[in-house]
């Protein structure tokens, strides 16, 4: 299904499957995955929620419009997509740049949420313009198809998934369009939205590769714990920072489904 935000106008795609009578569940992934990031999890989700997923503009289903791109924009599609879907609740499960967006739609709708998961980001990292500026280098060295290819390995993209990973990367979108999307939020610092958001929260990430735990990457977890004392955090063992749904789908899967039904929204989210 798409739903067409006029004012533009763009087609946003997004998809309700799984249980009707559940608890909803959104999922957010990254500035070149889209929905697909969570394509091993999806059907494990299925079975004990309603699962919404969606691509933002720029990327997979949704149009690709050239335009100027935000986290307000992704927000505002997001609430478009919920309107379409008759969803007055959800859960979110965000990964990678995804969680720029969860928090700022928890921050300014908090009615509209149940529990939240996401990576360790929420404002700029040393180590973030460090891997971008490499970004960079490869959109102006590479054709899109390898840039493609190589943007997923710095990224830390699992060896297990190398080739699965590549193809998304290369169909999710096009290097004009991430320059466009991806900066945007490497220069956005959302302290004072993640401090005023009241949800239950959890980090999700993997403990190897370059956006693991120890990671500079993912350092942004002990300033969101400072700003959230109550913040939970499953590290998924064996798995690469944000790709922890797609090498490790099982145990990822698990540990959202608990973290939601610790907190669960009384009553159903529809």
């Amino acid at each position: 299904m798409h739903v067409e935000i006029p004012r533009d106008p763009v087609q946003i795609w997004y998809e309700v499957t799984g249980v009707a009578e559940a608890e909803p569940v959104t999922t957010i992934g990254g500035d070149l995955m889209g929905h697909r990031q969570f394509a091993f999890a999806n059907p494990l989700l299925e079975r004990e929620l309603k699962l919404v997923s969606w691509d933002f503009r720029g990327v997979g289903k949704s149009d690709r419009p050239i335009q100027e791109y935000s986290i307000d924009t992704k927000v505002n599609d997001l609430v478009a997509v919920l309107d379409a879907a008759g969803i007055e609740r959800t859960h979110l499960w965000a990964t990678a740049t995804g969680s720029y967006t969860a928090i700022r739609f928890a921050a300014r709708h908090p009615e509209r949420v149940g529990a939240v998961i996401t990576y360790a980001q929420y404002k700029p990292e040393r180590a973030m313009w460090a891997i971008w500026n490499s970004l960079d280098t490869v959109f102006d060295e590479f054709e899109w198809p390898e840039a493609a290819r190589l943007v997923c390995k710095l990224f830390g993209g699992p060896a297990s998934h190398e080739e699965w990973l590549g193809q998304e990367f290369e169909d999710g979108s096009t290097a004009e369009l991430y320059r466009l999307i991806h900066p945007v939020q490497l220069r956005s610092d959302l302290t004072e939205e993640l401090r005023a958001t009241s949800c239950p929260m959890m980090v999700m990430l993997g403990d190897t590769g370059p956006m693991g735990k120890e990671s500079g990457y993912a350092r942004g977890y002990d300033g969101m714990k400072e700003l959230r004392p109550d913040l939970e955090l499953a590290v998924i063992e064996g798995a690469t920072g944000t790709y922890c749904m797609i090498s490790h789908p099982e145990e990822a899967t698990a540990a959202a489904l608990a973290f939601f039904a610790r907190h669960p929204m009384n009553g159903g989210g529809s």
